[in-house]
């Protein structure tokens, strides 16, 4: 569940579950053999049961190894990292290979102008800013119409994200380091099937800070004199202290995982080994 299998993963299949079916099936025709022949079959009965349920065991957990841990971290080695970046001035789109991002100083999310899309979880969303959105740097300026405090990039494109940590009622913002004072990083929003509901949440947001009045109601958008705040190219980031660190504890926790299901293995190959030789001596093999 490491390199190889995020590398090459047709070697990886190959080299494992494949030559581990491989190995299975020749001891189980060496048993059917010897069941056949007369001959001495126990040991290879009982070998031939054990090593298919190690297969079994070993292929599905190390496949859930790697996609809870290993395949988020060689993504992430693999994207860029950049430092310095100004979220109210730089576009997302000059940073749409970045894993791991280093916001300038006085870089913040705006809890107070966060937002949600409800589905089957609650998707939040708060952009990710160096200066006040609103000329008051109050997020009631959104019921009253403005007036907006455009960003040097004319867009809102970064933005913190998580999942059943927000509430649209008392405008809390709780996803990742979102509260910690001194968390100014961001790492990558990395799952494809949470990306368009956070989409959705942006859409939702850009909607609801693009007041409309008279003009812009009756389709005389030149007349209105409301500006709005766009989001051109949203890049969606866990809110963190360290990078570096966050993406490290990925391979740290897919190491322990393989430890621990290494010595669970252990002892359930002992008890399951133990007890079908047991059983199976008592049918009358040997």
């Amino acid at each position: 569940s490491g390199s190889i299998r995020y590398h090459r993963p047709s070697l990886a299949i190959g080299m494992g579950p494949v030559l581990g079916l491989v190995v299975c099936a020749l001891v189980t025709v060496g048993a059917r053999n010897g069941l056949r022949n007369k001959t001495p079959a126990l040991s290879l009965i009982t070998l031939s049961c054990v090593l298919f349920a190690a297969l079994f065991l070993s292929t599905v957990s190390a496949d859930r190894n790697y996609w809870w841990y290993m395949n988020s971290y060689y993504t992430y080695e693999d994207l860029g990292s950049y430092t310095n970046i100004d979220p109210s001035a730089d576009k997302g789109q000059s940073f749409m290979d970045a894993g791991q991002v280093y916001f300038r100083e006085g870089s913040k999310v705006a809890v107070s102008d966060m937002l949600a899309f409800k589905s089957d979880s609650t998707y939040c969303v708060a952009p990710i800013v160096s200066q006040p959105l609103w000329s008051q740097g109050d997020a009631t300026q959104q019921q009253t119409g403005g007036p907006v405090n455009m960003p040097p990039s004319g867009t809102v494109d970064f933005w913190a994200v998580g999942t059943d940590c927000c509430s649209t009622t008392t405008k809390s913002f709780n996803c990742s380091g979102a509260r910690e004072p001194t968390a100014r990083s961001g790492l990558r929003l990395l799952r494809d099937d949470q990306r368009p509901f956070y989409l959705l949440a942006v859409q939702a947001w850009v909607a609801q800070n693009c007041p409309t009045d008279d003009n812009t109601a009756q389709g005389r958008a030149e007349s209105a004199p409301l500006v709005c705040l766009p989001a051109r190219h949203p890049l969606f980031f866990y809110w963190v202290e360290d990078p570096l660190l966050a993406v490290s504890n990925y391979y740290a926790e897919s190491k322990r995982l393989f430890g621990m299901h290494v010595v669970l293995f252990f002892i359930l190959d002992t008890v399951l080994t133990v007890g079908l030789f047991l059983s199976l001596s008592k049918l009358g093999l040997y």
